[in-house]
């Protein structure tokens, strides 16, 4: 069964196996087309070998990772092999992104304990990378402050900046996201913050925006930001 999934940025027709993996191959696609908020869904018009529910939730997953929520998209994508992802995310946008992903499955709570290839990969990332996606951990103690009148105040495009904590007593290479209005966001989770303070010790700060607000997630997953990692 072929598949033409097509998102606000891009477009990929996908050869799905019989496992429910899949293969992008080159080509376009004529038959009945689903429509989704973000991205639509095009399918053959023989019947298919297998269900098209995985299929919406990888398209609403790449509408994620174009929103700048990595972790918000592996939520949707994790039923699919990584290599796969990754394989599809790089065609798609690049391999800085297909990277960023990689650590947020193998660093972050998606994935068990770092392997010795991970972390070597994650501080080969660090080095060379031009930008970083993330959420804000921590923000649910502190969301009272950016609200006002019942509303958030946090907008997508809001400038921030991520500062090394090196006095903190509860862990030495914490890593904090300050909004531009002078107020902590919150933190950069723990497992990331090692490799972020090795490029701190060389700089005041690194700058990002807000990529995305998601209110209706539980707190520490309604704020993503991009740093930059280079000036």
């Amino acid at each position: 069964m072929k598949l033409l999934l097509r998102t606000r940025l891009k477009e990929v027709l996908l050869l799905v196996t019989p496992s429910g993996d899949f293969l992008p191959v080159e080509g376009t696609l004529t038959g009945r087309t689903l429509r989704f908020d973000g991205f639509t869904l095009t399918a053959e018009p023989a019947a298919a070998t297998v269900g098209l529910a995985p299929f919406v939730e990888l398209g609403g997953g790449l509408v994620l990772l174009e929103k700048g929520a990595p972790f918000l998209a592996l939520k949707k994508l994790g039923r699919f092999p990584l290599a796969s992802l990754l394989e599809l995310v790089k065609q798609l946008y690049g391999e800085e992104l297909a990277e960023n992903l990689f650590l947020e499955a193998t660093l972050g709570p998606f994935g068990a304990k770092p392997d010795e290839e991970a972390l070597k990969r994650a501080g080969a990332f660090f080095k060379k990378a031009g930008l970083f996606f993330t959420r804000v951990v921590g923000f649910k103690y502190r969301k009272e402050r950016f609200y006002e009148k019942g509303e958030l105040k946090v907008r997508e495009g809001d400038r921030v900046y991520a500062l090394w904590e090196h006095d903190n007593p509860a862990d030495p290479s914490a890593v904090a996201v300050y909004h531009a209005s002078g107020e902590k966001l919150g933190y950069v989770r723990r497992s990331y913050a090692p490799f972020l303070k090795e490029l701190l010790k060389s700089k005041l700060f690194l700058e990002g925006r807000v990529t995305a607000v998601f209110e209706r997630e539980q707190p520490d997953e309604q704020i993503f930001v991009v740093l930059k990692l280079k000036a």
